[in-house]
């Protein structure tokens, strides 16, 4: 699910009447459309050559209209559209203010969307960095038992590695809980699973490069397949009894004495990697 920002862009008002204060209205219309379109060609120069490098047949096909702002525009917002459709969510430049009132600006920096991978597991993520609310009673509730029975060992803590260690051990399903516990904490190290809204309205938006689309593609695709991995994890929970008794028990297990540190589980490949071997 999708959250778009609130910013659209500004409307301009028909001219209405005649005479010469029409007349120069006329002439004050005209004047800003004149700027913002050789503002658009100006400072979209990057914008063109990321079209033909990511989306070359559409770019042969459609090219840029360099007839009117609005062409231009339109043209810019589709290579926006083919980026949103099948690389990562990203707005239309033509879907906020900056583009009228800092062309520049707008044409520089993607305004990304707030992506949501599963709404009915995400919804109590803010309890995540509440240090009074306990992991496991957030894994379980997530899956749909927010009165069921947990009660961890009494001088312990949980530690998401040695649940890392003991998942290594299941097999099916049940692997992928030191899995769903990292989506839920906000652990997996990926920027689109790991980021909550009120983090997202505070970050600095990425610039429109190369790198940063490939790298944000990239991530993109993999959250999915987590996003799958851990929605199908929660699914297979559903409401049997036995299966949460089993999310229990392992959640037990994954905890240390207060004092104790965390021995880290044996597999050092990358989150991504070693993601593969619970798949």
């Amino acid at each position: 699910m999708r959250n778009r920002k609130s910013k659209k862009a500004k409307k301009r008002l028909p001219t209405e009447g005649c005479g010469p204060e029409a007349g120069r209205r006329d002439k004050k219309a005209a004047a800003r459309d004149a700027a913002l379109h050789l503002r658009l060609i100006q400072h979209g120069t990057h914008i063109v050559e990321l079209y033909k490098k990511f989306f070359p047949e559409e770019f042969a096909r459609d090219g840029v209209d360099y007839g009117s702002f609005e062409g231009v525009l339109g043209s810019y917002d589709r290579f926006a559209e083919l980026v949103d459709n099948r690389l990562f969510p990203v707005h239309c430049f033509s879907a906020y203010d900056m583009v009228w009132e800092d062309t520049e600006g707008a044409l520089l920096t993607m305004c990304l969307c707030y992506h949501s991978f599963a709404p009915f597991l995400w919804y109590n993520r803010g309890q995540r960095d509440d240090p009074t609310f306990p992991v496991e009673r957030l894994i379980v509730s997530a899956a749909g038992y927010g009165d069921a029975e947990l009660r961890p060992p009494t001088g312990c803590r949980f530690s998401s590695e040695k649940l890392q260690e003991v998942c290594w051990k299941q097999k099916g399903v049940v692997s992928r809980l030191w899995l769903a516990a990292m989506a839920l904490l906000g652990g997996t190290g990926n920027v689109w699973l790991d980021v909550t809204e009120e983090e997202y309205w505070q970050a600095e938006p990425p610039e429109w490069s190369e790198g940063a689309i490939e790298f944000l593609a990239k991530e993109f695709k993999e959250a999915n397949r987590v996003g799958d991995q851990v929605n199908e994890f929660f699914a297979w929970v559903g409401h049997d009894p036995e299966r949460l008794e089993q999310v229990k028990r392992l959640l037990r297990r994954a905890q240390l004495p207060e004092k104790q540190r965390a021995r880290v589980a044996g597999d050092p490949r990358p989150f991504a990697e070693a993601l593969g071997a619970l798949l």
